[in-house]
């Protein structure tokens, strides 16, 4: 198969529907463009109007450690204007990933954030997200993941703290184990939050007998 170049890899995603759009993307192989010219391309793009198209695109930026300042600071202005909660989640989720490359420096601009009106489920990211750029501050962090998870309504919020705590192998003591695992099984939850329960307490396990 012929490579593309960035221009006709450009050309296939948009004229293509959303499906293969992301199966491009999840595809993508990162040795035939410079990451220049993909960097480029992926700021130009992260006003299209398909969310999960953006959001698939900032994944992709997560995946190959793409720490560009232009493409950071795109990702945090975008943050901050109100995209959908997708986008937001997957740009938090970009800086997470990356937090080695970034660490102190968007400790500010993260509890900035938290000061705008979200919902509970960008909120718990974006603190877990502190927890990885400021471990210092970990137990205030964790205390209002924990407040959020007892007034929470929706079975994606404490789905989504478990799989984030263990996909980036955030160090819990004991009692701070406990004290999550209280939080959710104290609601009456559906089979999709057990099943989530159930793969992280798996993990704490094999953790420990390491």
């Amino acid at each position: 198969m012929t490579k593309l170049t960035i221009k006709e890899w450009v050309r296939e995603l948009k004229r293509f529907p959303q499906h293969y759009q992301i199966t491009l993307i999840e595809n993508f192989n990162p040795e035939e463009f410079e990451s220049k010219e993909l960097i480029r391309v992926i700021i130009s793009e992260l006003d299209h109007r398909n969310y999960l198209y953006v959001s698939e695109l900032i994944y992709l930026s997560e995946r190959l450690s793409l720490c560009d300042s232009k493409l950071t600071k795109k990702f945090a202005d975008k943050l901050f204007a109100n995209p959908h909660t997708i986008v937001k989640l997957s740009i938090i989720d970009y800086f997470s990933g990356n937090s080695d490359n970034f660490s102190k420096s968007l400790i500010q601009l993260f509890e900035a954030f938290l000061e705008t009106r979200q919902f509970t489920i960008v909120k718990n990211q974006a603190l877990i997200a502190l927890i990885l750029f400021n471990p210092e501050s970990k137990e205030r962090y964790f205390k209002k993941i924990i407040s959020n998870l007892l007034k929470h309504n929706n079975y994606r919020v404490p789905i989504r703290v478990l799989n984030s705590i263990s996909n980036f192998n955030i160090n819990l003591s004991l009692e701070e184990i406990e004290q999550l695992l209280g939080s959710i099984e104290a609601k009456n939850n559906p089979l999709s939050v057990v099943e989530a329960i159930n793969r992280f307490k798996a993990k704490v396990d094999a953790t420990q007998l390491l």
